[in-house]
């Protein structure tokens, strides 16, 4: 019988700020942005035969890069790529992203 156990949960907060870019000569709707900021955590495993436990939190540094199009009634479609280097208790890589959002005008 094979009681191996793999369970893995955590949650985050990132904040980021941006600089937007418009990039008229494409289209005057269409806009590219660049950010940093961090995001912090926490995290629990449940991993192997013996059904040890361990959970901490962890800190990161994050970058954000992205393209987005505005519709003229404030809504905006955005694909971006969110890089991440763990300070404390994480991983480095890269997070892919779809957005939707309304923006007030």
């Amino acid at each position: 019988m094979n009681t191996f156990k793999q369970d893995h949960d955590s949650w985050s907060l990132t904040g980021t700020y941006h600089w937007v870019y418009k990039l008229d000569k494409v289209d005057p709707n269409v806009n590219w942005y660049a950010g940093l900021g961090g995001k912090i955590g926490i995290w629990s495993s449940n991993q192997g035969y013996t059904s040890s436990y361990n959970n901490g939190g962890f800190v990161d540094a994050v970058g954000d890069v992205g393209i987005e199009y505005c519709f003229p009634a404030g809504i905006m479609f955005a694909l971006n790529a969110r890089p991440e280097i763990g300070l404390i208790n994480h991983g480095t890589g890269v997070n892919i992203g779809f957005a939707v959002r309304y923006q007030f005008k």
